[in-house]
């Protein structure tokens, strides 16, 4: 049986020297708003309001590794995760509820100081021994470090076994917050830059293949703050 899902959740690295400053959200250095999304079936969210905890009850805490909770993106306290060195992570145990097929839809803030000098992983839910596998993740890509941001992508693996990803060839800007979403219908993937679409694929009826890998949340070349996310089971609305 398929199984459909979104996965809207709202992310914030910083890359860089954080010290004890976060820059914080306003009207001049933010990018935000979301595609119209369905949120009226989570699965997962983990909004960090102190603790690594589902606050949907499905999902175990994330597990945390060399993570503090610290300020988000409002400079509330007690809001996002702060990871500090390139072995800083979060660890999601495997669910069926993370697990998907022909539906699934990621949203995330991010906050980059840098870009990575190859292709890196945001998030994953895939084997860390085997890194160029996974049923789905998120990646960051080397690029112009200038208005326009680096490339990032959206990636599967389908039912056959291949491996298939989606670019979108700017947006993921540096020194600023910004929202970000993927969604995949079954038939369309659509990357989107807060509530504008960024580039968008026509894949045919393929299936994202389920594993029972973890779902990880962290990088391997600097600094990171992560805000809340949120998984639900529907796509956009």
């Amino acid at each position: 049986m398929k199984k459909t899902g979104l996965i809207t959740f709202s992310i914030a690295f910083f890359i860089g020297t954080i010290g004890f400053f976060t820059p914080c959200l306003t009207v001049l250095n933010a990018q935000s708003g979301y595609p119209v999304i369905d949120t009226t079936k989570l699965v997962a969210h983990y909004d960090f309001l102190g603790s690594f905890r589902d606050s949907t009850g499905i999902n175990e805490a994330a597990v945390p590794n060399k993570a503090e909770i610290t300020v988000d993106r409002y400079c509330h306290p007690q809001n996002a995760v702060y990871l500090g060195s390139t072995d800083s992570f979060l660890k999601v145990e495997d669910h069926p509820s993370l697990d998907f097929t022909d539906a699934i839809s990621i949203s995330f803030w991010i906050y980059l100081d840098s870009v990575p000098e190859a292709e890196t992983r945001i998030i994953s839910k895939s084997d860390p021994a085997d890194p160029d596998s996974g049923s789905y993740w998120i990646s960051v890509h080397p690029g112009p470090n200038d208005g326009s941001g680096t490339p990032w992508s959206f990636s599967f693996t389908d039912g056959e076994g291949t491996i298939q990803t989606f670019r979108c060839e700017w947006g993921m800007i540096t020194g600023r917050w910004v929202d970000y979403t993927v969604t995949y219908d079954g038939n369309r993937v659509t990357l989107w830059l807060g509530v504008e679409p960024c580039a968008e694929f026509e894949t045919g009826n393929a299936s994202i293949q389920a594993n029972d890998d973890p779902l990880w949340l962290g990088i391997q070349w600097g600094v990171v703050l992560l805000g809340k996310w949120m998984i639900s089971c529907s796509t956009i609305g």
